[in-house]
């Protein structure tokens, strides 16, 4: 949109003397440093969006690298239990060995064990000893058979 705002404004300043300004050398430089100083400054702001937290380019950077969807082979939880989530996590994601909890585990469901919600912060080391977190959030509302997992957050447990 900038480049053709330029283009229009630099076309009604040099060629309202005729065409044969057209193909001027000046006319060129003219154009050439118009849409190096577009490019650059509309680089700029792409840059500066995708720097963490500072615009929506980063947000959907963030959510390519850490957000995994997960699916719930089976939702409900008298069947297999915990196992069963961590299970499905495992089929997807490289889970460590060892799992903790960080703050709270959180499962609602119905009167027939049918899984409605579930919230999590869970980490555990790799053998690389590099600690792994893994924020899981299900919502039978908003995705059916997903379960929404951040990874690689930061905790304040050892």
């Amino acid at each position: 949109m900038w480049g053709g705002l330029v283009y229009v404004y630099l076309k009604i300043k040099f060629f309202n003397k005729g065409e044969q300004k057209r193909g001027s050398p000046r006319f060129f430089y003219v154009m050439i440093i118009s849409f190096i100083l577009t490019t650059f400054f509309l680089g700029g702001k792409i840059v500066i969006s995708a720097i963490p937290y500072n615009g929506a380019l980063s947000w959907k950077l963030e959510a390519f690298f850490r957000k995994k969807e997960v699916p719930m082979t089976d939702p409900y939880f008298f069947k297999e239990g915990l196992n069963g989530i961590i299970k499905d996590l495992d089929k997807s994601l490289d889970l460590p060995d060892k799992l903790y909890i960080v703050d709270d585990f959180s499962i609602q469901m119905d009167e027939n064990g049918k899984i409605k919600k579930i919230n999590s912060f869970l980490y555990g080391r790799d053998e690389k000893e590099q600690k792994k977190t893994f924020l899981i959030s299900y919502d039978v509302s908003k995705n059916k058979n997903q379960m929404e997992v951040w990874l690689d957050y930061e905790t304040n447990s050892d």
